[in-house]
């Protein structure tokens, strides 16, 4: 019922009373929910399946482009609810992207990180060159300094979405390891189509974009199955 009021809003003004019948919004209800079973039973046959995959490409929209707007429009941000569905598309995501990849080099291969995981009080900024950074131990950027030595991969700092945009536009990888909060990483599997993008959500102990940190043995084991 949420995703038929989202579709029908726009269209308030030219609809009539006669149309919102409550059989009609019974028959649009229950179309909306056989695709969404449609939908659920192609992701656990994607999921479960080991290469074979079928009609991923209209999970990933009806996930992306249909439910998620409605629930980010609808849903706090910060809530349960809201950091548990995302969770499962970004994770539904990299299950079918890692199933779907290949082999790269490290110079094909962008990690986008978000500002937010170098410590707040450093003076050193990094946003635009990640060797900036002093290695003093007090945040994991000084990690993903040794990851772009060791692995030779294109690491990136990005304090927004449109400035992830242009370094990806800039650089053209192809491929995106992205590491970000839950809304920022859900958003820029949405809008990043044509490249494939793998998640990996940060850690937050003192709250959204202060000071987070990043499981870098996750990166380390994904950059090792990829090269």
């Amino acid at each position: 019922m949420l995703i038929l009021a989202f579709f029908l809003y726009p269209f308030k003004n030219k609809l009539s009373l006669e149309f919102i019948t409550p059989s009609t919004l019974i028959i649009l209800s229950l179309m909306l929910a056989g695709i969404f079973i449609f939908a659920i039973l192609i992701s656990y046959f994607n999921i479960k399946s080991k290469k074979n995959l079928i009609f991923h490409n209209i999970s990933y929209y009806l996930f992306y482009h249909i439910i998620y707007p409605v629930i980010h429009k609808m849903v706090n941000s910060q809530s349960i609810f809201y950091q548990n569905y995302t969770q499962l598309l970004i994770k539904y995501n990299n299950i079918i992207q890692r199933k779907l990849l290949k082999k790269y080099k490290g110079k094909d291969i962008l990690i986008l990180l978000p500002h937010c995981l170098q410590n707040a009080n450093c003076p050193y900024k990094i946003t635009f060159n990640i060797n900036n950074c002093r290695s003093c131990g007090k945040c994991t950027i000084q990690d993903f300094k040794s990851i772009q030595d060791e692995y030779n991969v294109v690491i990136k700092v990005a304090t927004g979405g449109t400035l992830a945009r242009k370094i990806i536009n800039d650089i053209k990888p192809k491929l995106i390891l992205a590491v970000a909060c839950h809304r920022d990483l859900t958003e820029g599997i949405k809008d990043v189509e044509v490249i494939p993008v793998l998640g990996v959500l940060n850690d937050r102990p003192n709250g959204p974009c202060f000071n987070t940190t990043c499981d870098v043995t996750e990166i380390k084991k994904i950059l090792n199955q990829l090269l």
